[in-house]
């Protein structure tokens, strides 16, 4: 038998009997601290960090009742956001890497969801909205609609043009 064989029994005795005084330790701090441990952990607000100690996610509800997940990249700019506002209706935001909402998803107070992409000056550019006349926008730089295609509630399809003043050129039926 190897010097290894002999000892290999007594390494996993020490391992264990290790592990289980480990465990009774934490068991004895926590009844001196008089700690119970919860299946439940409630606080206001919660940071995750990553290894360097920079703030990489936030758990919070806001004092305007909203609560959100806010969600970071290693250089600290958000990137993420879903919310439940203190009214009901959620909203998933994507941001760009200078920070500046790009894309966002939400469902409104009448349970209609509408998905929103915004240029780099978060001027809202295309709306896609799946209402009961569902309907796609695009707008110009300055927020003006341009363009926009719908599903009217007779099922019939139609069509505009607008002009930066918002006068129609052109409406298709």
């Amino acid at each position: 038998m190897t010097r290894f064989q002999q000892q290999f029994p007594s390494i996993i005795v020490g391992a264990v009997a290790g592990a289980v005084a480990g465990f009774l330790a934490c068991g004895v701090v926590l009844e001196a601290r008089g700690t119970e441990v919860s299946a439940t952990l409630e606080a206001q607000e919660f940071v995750l960090v990553d290894a360097e100690g920079a703030r990489r996610a936030i758990l919070e509800t806001s004092t305007k009742g909203t609560t959100r997940l806010l969600m970071y990249d290693p250089a600290g700019t958000k990137r993420l956001a879903l919310a439940v506002t203190r009214d009901g209706p959620p909203a998933l935001l994507m941001y760009d890497q200078e920070g500046v909402s790009r894309l966002s998803l939400i469902v409104s107070h009448d349970q209609e969801p509408a998905l929103m992409l915004s240029d780099a000056e978060e001027q809202t550019r295309v709306v896609l909205a799946a209402s009961h006349e569902p309907d796609l926008q695009f707008m110009d730089a300055q927020g003006a609609l341009r363009v926009y295609v719908d599903v009217g509630a007779d099922g019939a399809p139609e069509a505009g043009f607008r002009d930066a003043t918002g006068a129609e050129l052109a409406h298709l039926p």
